[in-house]
């Protein structure tokens, strides 16, 4: 053998298998309990996404690659190929309907298309033309009925293989930065898409978008928060106009543009002798930031909140022990009866002190939604149930003088400068 021939034949040895497309990265399913999660952290492993002008092959049979977290699942066909125009897609009454009926599948066979052949034939269509296929669903039904997750997984797939064309899929499971209206599917998908997104050209299509019949608004809200165009099923795949969406009453940026704007701020004036302040309002409606922002600099006054102290004879012998030391305290609490207030009344006539009372006037849809907001972008306390709300309102008393107070200041909800771009965005 001559050196040439010995320098080829090394050549193929060391030259690596030749795979095509993105096969080769594809990531295996990852299952390894009875709800199907697995708790990894990290990265996802689909950044191995590739711009391609190539289109994929028919997947019918190849399972999706599934990668599963604490609250997400991510489906992906093999050979996924990102492209800079995405139609993207709800899943149950968007794509799908019960074939049984039900309000709610039975099983991963349990379903149909909406329109029959139109929804297949128009996806495919739409893959053919150059665009990214991909869902982004919420299925928060699943930690709730753990034995559903490969249930869910299965008909993912047998969908695909009646698509018979490569889909991208994002399920939110839990109550978090994931769940639609928020953005954190997208944002996720945008982490891995090496190719260039053109929103000029998405959509996302999608049943919840407020009207009469409709669940919800998640839909179109999602695909506000996100800037592209919505449709619903109706018109993208029937081509017929419906009633438009209807989020209701509060809008997060006519608020901020409009009455936010137009609050003018209260700035608080302390009193140069020792005082109680009580602090009147719905759950999350600003009491916590009002107090950061307007007194925690005047070291004289120590905050007692609730929250903190978990009890209100904890929060008792705590505001005795301020009071005693010469501070003056202020309850951060909802306070929302009479009864609830009085035990402070009695505490600062006591002390031989003033109290006055400071009633926060957020709207309940301001304060809902500053709930989801700290919740999930502050991380500061945990989301509260709807019932918080509720409790509050029905045991809420317009504070007054003849209660004891010396005054009642009212104050209107004012979002922070640094926090308007993300606080503007529908939160649920």
């Amino acid at each position: 053998m001559g050196n040439s021939d010995k320098q080829t034949s090394e050549n193929k040895r060391k030259r690596k298998p030749s795979t095509s497309g993105n096969e080769k990265n594809c990531p295996k399913e990852i299952v390894n309990d009875a709800a199907g999660v697995k708790k990894t952290r990290g990265q996802s492993t689909l950044s191995h996404f590739v711009k391609s002008s190539q289109s994929s092959p028919a997947i019918t049979n190849k399972p999706l690659a599934w990668e599963l977290y604490p609250s997400l699942y991510v489906g992906r066909s093999p050979c996924f190929s990102p492209t800079d125009r995405i139609i993207a897609f709800d899943l149950d009454g968007t794509l799908i309907r019960p074939k049984s009926g039900r309000t709610f599948p039975k099983d991963e066979n349990d379903w149909v298309w909406l329109y029959g052949d139109i929804v297949p034939k128009r996806l495919r269509e739409e893959h053919a033309s150059g665009a990214s296929i991909v869902i982004f669903t919420n299925q928060n039904g699943i930690p709730r009925r753990p034995a559903t997750a490969p249930l869910f997984r299965r008909k993912i797939e047998l969908l695909t293989q009646a698509l018979d064309i490569p889909i991208l899929v994002y399920a939110a499971i839990q109550k978090d930065k994931y769940r639609k209206p928020l953005t954190g599917m997208w944002e996720e998908m945008k982490n891995v898409w090496l190719s260039k997104i053109d929103k000029s050209q998405a959509c996302y299509v999608g049943d919840a978008a407020g009207r009469s019949a409709d669940h919800a608004s998640t839909d179109w809200k999602f695909a506000e928060n996100i800037g592209i165009q919505f449709y619903t099923p109706e018109q993208f795949f029937l081509h017929k106009e419906t009633e438009p969406p209807n989020a209701g009453p509060f809008q997060p940026k006519d608020f901020l543009q409009t009455k936010c704007s137009n609050n003018k701020e209260t700035d608080f004036q302390p009193l140069d002798k020792q005082e109680v302040v009580v602090f009147v309002g719905l759950p999350s409606c600003g009491k916590s930031t009002f107090f950061e922002t307007q007194i925690a600099s005047h070291s004289n006054y120590i905050v007692v909140n609730q929250d903190t102290l978990k009890t209100k004879a904890r929060c008792l012998k705590f505001a005795r022990e301020q009071l005693e030391q010469g501070h003056s305290i202020v309850v951060d609490a909802t306070n929302p009866d009479e009864k609830t207030r009085k035990d402070w009344i009695l505490l600062a006539k006591e002390k031989h002190l003033p109290i006055r009372c400071v009633l926060f006037t957020t709207p309940e849809s301001v304060a809902k939604h500053n709930n989801v907001f700290r919740a999930i972008h502050e991380r500061k306390t945990k989301l509260l149930p709807d019932v918080a709300f509720a409790s509050y309102k029905s045991r809420y008393q317009e504070p007054t003088v003849k209660e004891g107070f010396q005054s009642i200041t009212p104050v209107s909800f004012t979002c922070l400068p640094e926090k308007a771009d993300k606080w503007v965005q529908w939160q649920l």
